[in-house]
């Protein structure tokens, strides 16, 4: 079967993460650095669906659940809260479960399990219509602990994000009604907020620093560090090839150069208590090895002198 870009990007990742494990046994740990292979890693998987201003934990399980069922999606213990952080720290999701996974087919399982929770219904215009945007999170943790397997080493810390975002709709094509119109309205404004972050982004420079309305929107506020932190973003345009569609899909590339314009300079997390540990542990080191010289030149100081009388 022909894989897209979700189960492909796991597959890599655990490759890598196996393959970076496997050739830690055959390198030098005296000279290992934050770019060789690290000692151990832990993953972890996130699945949040924004229907209307509603953030829902997609991977929480309902009430009778054995873990792998469908549930309710209308179920309020499926709500979660964001709490935001600092100017240049990225909110905070309250209560969502970011279980464990140890393979790739772990973690294509959880997708699975998410993605039937999904909202989805019908309309004029596709019969499988998303409801809502979905942010589905991969949380890599790695660690590197030298040549002393004991102390306490540097740890990485990576996060990948990746969106779907229901496409905008006009009622005229997708004769929605009753629910299925508020939901759209809801997309709509969902998109047109996360269009006016993207334009101020894309406007802002070291002397323009125009307002950014990531408050404006649930998706935006969790989209934040995607949008204008520490991170690489790519966005994906879905265009049709049909000429009924020109108009959305002339829309949706506007859209996606828009985004191309803004600039994200991100950096390695590291952690910074493991980094402060690991310096202490390198002046510790420094020290014994003074110690050691200054033994050893009091040890032979005084064969010198004796040396010296005796010419």
């Amino acid at each position: 079967d022909v894989q897209g870009v979700l189960p492909r990007t796991i597959h890599a990742l655990f490759d890598a993460l196996s393959g970076a494990a496997e050739a830690n046994n055959n390198v030098d740990k005296e000279n290992n650095t934050s770019d060789h292979p690290c000692d151990s890693w832990k993953v972890q998987v996130q699945f949040l669906e924004i229907y209307g201003e509603e953030i829902r934990d997609l991977l929480k399980h309902g009430p009778g659940e054995d873990g792998g069922g469908v549930s309710n999606v209308n179920t309020g213990n499926f709500k979660v809260a964001i709490r935001d952080g600092g100017p240049t720290d990225e909110p905070e999701v309250l209560g969502a479960n970011q279980p464990q996974v140890h393979s790739a087919a772990e973690a294509l399982q959880m997708l699975q399990t998410g993605r039937l929770r999904r909202v989805t219904a019908a309309t004029a215009m596709n019969a499988t219509s998303s409801r809502s945007h979905a942010l589905f999170t991969i949380m890599v943790e790695q660690e590197w602990k030298g040549a002393d397997s004991t102390a306490t080493g540097t740890i990485r810390r990576s996060k990948f994000h990746f969106v779907d975002l229901a496409g905008s709709e006009r009622q005229k094509r997708t004769q929605a009604v009753g629910q299925r119109l508020k939901e759209g309205i809801e997309i709509n404004k969902g998109l047109l907020v996360l269009g006016n972050v993207i334009a101020a982004l894309a406007s802002s420079s070291k002397t323009n620093k125009p307002f950014v309305p990531y408050r404006d929107s649930k998706l935006t506020r969790l989209l934040r560090g995607s949008l204008g932190g520490n991170h690489k973003t790519l966005m994906i345009a879905c265009v049709s090839p049909s000429g009924d569609n020109l108009e959305e899909s002339l829309n949706c590339l506007r859209y996606a150069n828009r985004a191309k314009q803004i600039e994200n300079k991100a950096i390695i997390n590291l952690d910074p208590t493991s980094q402060y540990i690991q310096t202490l542990q390198q002046h510790i080191a420094l020290l014994a090895e003074l110690a050691l010289f200054h033994a050893e030149l009091s040890t032979t100081a005084p064969d010198q002198e004796t040396r010296d009388r005796a010419s």
